[in-house]
């Protein structure tokens, strides 16, 4: 977490030489710190003052979420400092960024802090509604397993002579996933039927095919 904008700066006004008014230039040193017999110009600022009243919060979302953060969408945040207590706040900037080869959304938020327990560099966790009008079709997150990067789920294509269900598996495409569903873009139709726990019909010597 970075903070936020700083409340003021401080500064000294010009000093005299000799009798007269004079204006020095300022003094800039390499790592920007101030020190003791220093000069200082006119208006120059020489710190800024943090008071914390209000947090910056940078948070990472998958690519495959980018289409629904949208700035001033509402977002609930959970800190570390306070699992107990959901914040809300506003998406204030939206940045794509791309690291280590992978591609994903980083977004600002700012927090109100008037009791200063949110500290710098503490985590959050994040949450993005989609909005009402977005539908799509989610499996729990255990209906879904991966041979290699393919992710199939068993679908139900009846009942045995015993009346025990039927399942094939199905490659599908995934989109957003969180630990207890996952999103599926393509390759499930309205109202089949899928394996709660796909790995349970799957074991090392089975050959799957889709």
């Amino acid at each position: 977490m970075s903070t936020g904008a700083g409340t003021g700066s401080g500064g000294m006004g010009e000093m005299g030489v000799a009798g007269r008014s004079t204006s020095i230039p300022g003094t800039a040193l390499p790592d920007n710190s101030i020190r003791e017999g220093m000069y200082v110009s006119k208006d120059q600022t020489v710190f800024w003052v943090n008071d914390f009243l209000e947090a910056w919060g940078i948070v990472a979302f998958t690519s495959d979420a980018e289409k629904f953060l949208d700035l001033g969408r509402e977002i609930v945040v959970t800190s570390e400092l306070l699992p107990e207590q959901p914040l809300r706040s506003v998406i204030g900037m939206v940045e794509p960024v791309y690291a280590s080869g992978q591609k994903f959304t980083q977004v600002r938020l700012y927090l109100p802090n008037a009791d200063r327990q949110l500290k710098q560099n503490s985590l959050l966790t994040a949450t993005a509604s989609a909005p009402a009008h977005v539908k799509s079709t989610v499996v729990p997150a255990t209906s879904v397993y991966y041979v290699g990067r393919t992710a199939i789920v068993w679908v139900r294509k009846g009942t045995s002579k015993e009346g025990s269900n039927v399942f094939q598996a199905r490659a599908v495409q995934v989109g957003r996933q969180n630990k207890e569903m996952t999103e599926i873009k393509e390759g499930l139709r309205p109202n089949e039927w899928v394996a709660l726990d796909a790995s349970y019909l799957t074991d090392s010597e089975t050959i799957i095919q889709y």
